[in-house]
C-alpha cells in the first residue's frame, strides 16, 4: 500500500524512520533492530540515506532487512 493512501485513512498510523550505520560493523545490529521494529507492524517504515549519499550500500541492506 502507498504511504499517501495510508495517511488518508481515518485510522491512527505509526511510522518509523531508521538510519543506516556509518560503518560496516554496525550493519548487522541495525538490520536486527529494524527487523524487530518491522515485526511490530508499523503502518510504514522509511530508511534515511546517509549524509551526502555516503552509505548507499548500507541504506539498501537496511531497507531489504525491513522488507
Amino acid at each position: 500500500m502507498r504511504v499517501d493512501t495510508i495517511l488518508k485513512s481515518s485510522r491512527v498510523t505509526l511510522s518509523c524512520e531508521v538510519f543506516p550505520p556509518k560503518k560496516f560493523e554496525g550493519l548487522t545490529a541495525a538490520c536486527t533492530v529494524a527487523s524487530e521494529i518491522a515485526a511490530l507492524h508499523p503502518s510504514f517504515m522509511s530508511v534515511t540515506c546517509g549524509a551526502a549519499g555516503t552509505t548507499p550500500g548500507f541504506t539498501r541492506s537496511l531497507a531489504e532487512a525491513i522488507r
